[in-house]
């Protein structure tokens, strides 16, 4: 994905990239017409008189901000006019092995941050489940007031047993970054006869024979799916809240992630037989 920047170098317009071509254009149409604050902006003649004799090639460059504020601190170059300080947007650039390599674009660590939120693997909460009957006609079914217990498949799902997960993105060789964290509370199962939450170190225990309801993620369905053909739905939900810090102790929130599967479970009816003695 690609981070919209705040600032960034352009070439110039040709034939203005040249060092010769603009020392005389800055030698004519600038010098003669142009507004004493315009010409600044260019900056004394002596940058281009340099650029056209430098034994190294040169290339013209224009530095673009989206907003003026920024200029001065991304070009590092200022004048002075009518009392205020003003930004030099353009810069000669030494052309090495046929290229130029402008300073990086200026990227705030918040758009940089929201990228990496963008584009966090957070696996969905697929899930698994017991009991499955085997038996005819209710095959994959569970029973009325019987725990139901729900596992994710992929731990990951629910930020395993700490329910984080982290990201880090940096540009610029480092020195602009943001790192992301995403927490969740757990899963959430929500069915239209039975719901429950539970935190991601019960999301993540599967079950095993002999082991305790009580430490699982379970929901007791309290009827039957009558009329529901292929079961109740159930919805398996995760929401994260995401925080992230960056590059000049900036920080701050972004808006939660939530992620969500829905699988089939038909509910039945146990039926049993009390016999008598006489």
């Amino acid at each position: 994905m690609q981070v919209a920047a705040k600032c960034w170098w352009r070439h110039a317009e040709p034939p203005y990239d040249d060092p010769i071509a603009f020392l005389a254009h800055y030698d004519g149409v600038m010098a003669s017409t142009a507004p004493p604050y315009v010409k600044g902006a260019y900056g004394p003649r002596a940058r281009y008189v340099a650029a056209a004799a430098s034994t190294t090639p040169m290339q013209w460059w224009n530095a673009y901000c989206k907003n003026v504020d920024d200029y001065a601190s991304y070009t590092g170059e200022t004048f002075q006019y009518n009392g205020q300080t003003l930004a030099v947007t353009y810069r000669a650039f030494p052309v090495v092995a046929g290229g130029v390599n402008p300073p990086p674009p200026l990227i705030e660590p918040e758009a940089l941050a929201e990228v990496a939120r963008d584009v966090m693997v957070l696996p969905l909460p697929d899930v698994e489940r017991n009991p499955k009957t085997t038996g005819a006609g209710l095959a994959g079914a569970t029973f009325v007031n019987l725990p139901t217990w729900f596992w994710v498949t992929d731990p990951a799902a629910v930020g395993g047993a700490t329910g984080r997960r982290t990201i880090r993105a940096e540009v610029a060789g480092g020195a602009v970054w943001a790192e992301v964290v995403a927490t969740t509370q757990g899963l959430v199962i929500t069915s239209p006869a039975g719901a429950t939450s539970c935190p991601p170190t019960t999301a993540t225990r599967a079950w095993s024979p002999g082991t305790d309801d009580t430490s699982g993620c379970t929901v007791a369905f309290e009827r039957a799916s009558v009329g529901y053909a292929t079961g109740y739905p159930v919805t398996a939900a995760t929401t994260w809240d995401a925080t992230w810090t960056g590059a000049g102790g900036t920080g701050g929130t972004l808006p939660a992630l939530a992620r969500q599967t829905v699988t089939q479970v038909p509910v039945a009816e146990s039926q049993a037989i009390v016999t008598t003695t006489n």
